[in-house]
């Protein structure tokens, strides 16, 4: 759908179905960088109801679903593990409306835009270096915050074990066909059992610097939760460590442990299976198609510059750990 017709079929949305009733007029709509997964458009909202007042959003707009997606649909779960989030009292923009455009069915999330803030990975960059490890220290005291956060019931039924997590990295491999990994993931099944149940909490998988952002005032929004679901905390911290360079993956593991007081017992399997994970994802787009993942076609294009030298480092990072090769037939 064309950008223009993006904006008509939005704005007819928000009439109909805004919260707090009444008129609404959309307006300053314009295109953000859009992301793997989904385009992003900018827009205020005036809204005369109960509480008129201007309303600063965006809409995460998903490829149409086809059924061809091996991750399902995405966003009703991303609107509803964000409201939970934003109900306790997390850092996350406020989400307001999940649904469909009626023309094409491309399903969307509306939710508040937060503007003229900077990604902690930026900022890190940028700081001086007596700032560089508060930024770190509260980079990981989020993350530690998220896993210790009480889980309703209609999220806590929703739990997979880690055994559940391998049979889904196992349909990836299976998709796309990448056979040659097939001896890395054997190495996690026979640990599977070993490594204890732990606990269960909203896990991001793809909590990175680039994913939270900070406010000029001093506040922090932790965004793209649309990979979020609830397992093992220990397989977040997997995640965030693969994407950390090495000079900073090993000190988040330790400030991770002081920050939340608990030792992370066998985190190496969690370490090998975050390395995994992202070596099939990459695999699956390299071998299939974005489209596979439910992601944009445009995927194809950034993947190779984006991402393959960090693809050699996870691989090196699990060999390390298991001593088995696990490298992308590229």
């Amino acid at each position: 759908m064309e950008k223009q017709g993006i904006h008509k079929a939005v704005s007819r949305y928000l009439r109909k179905h805004w919260p707090d009733g009444g008129n609404t007029t959309v307006c300053g709509w314009r295109k953000l960088a859009a992301g793997w997964e989904c385009d992003l458009f900018a827009f205020d909202v005036f809204a005369e109801g109960k509480s008129p007042r201007q309303h600063r959003l965006v809409v995460r707009l998903y490829p149409r679903h086809t059924g061809e997606s091996i991750r399902g649909e995405v966003h009703r779960r991303e609107y509803r593990i964000m409201q939970h989030l934003h109900a306790s009292g997390y850092p996350v923009p406020r989400v307001y409306l999940e649904g469909r455009l009626p023309e094409g069915g491309q399903p969307f999330v509306i939710m508040q835009r937060i503007d003229n803030a900077r990604e902690t990975g930026t900022a890190y960059e940028d700081a001086d270096p007596s700032e560089k490890e508060q930024i770190f220290c509260d980079f990981c005291k989020l993350l530690v915050r998220l896993h210790e956060l009480k889980l309703p019931a209609e999220l806590a039924g929703e739990a997979r074990t880690s055994r559940e997590q391998l049979g889904k990295m196992d349909k990836f491999r299976q998709a796309a066909d990448l056979q040659h990994l097939q001896a890395a993931l054997k190495w996690l099944d026979r640990r599977a059992d070993r490594i204890g149940s732990g606990t269960e909490s909203v896990v991001h998988w793809d909590y990175h610097p680039e994913n939270v952002l900070l406010t000029p005032d001093g506040q922090k929004y932790v965004i793209d939760w649309s990979s979020a679901e609830v397992t093992d905390p220990r397989c977040d911290v997997g995640s965030t460590w693969v994407f950390l360079p090495p000079e900073l993956a090993q000190q988040f593991l330790l400030t991770y442990q002081q920050i939340s007081g608990r030792t992370l017992d066998s985190i190496e399997f969690f370490l090998a299976a975050a390395c995994l994970r992202r070596l099939l994802i990459i695999g699956s787009i390299l071998a299939c198609g974005p489209k596979k993942l439910g992601l944009r076609p445009e995927v194809s294009d950034l993947v190779p510059d984006a991402v393959l030298p960090h693809i050699d480092d996870v691989s090196s990072r699990f060999k390390e750990i298991t001593g088995v090769t696990a490298a992308l037939a590229l």
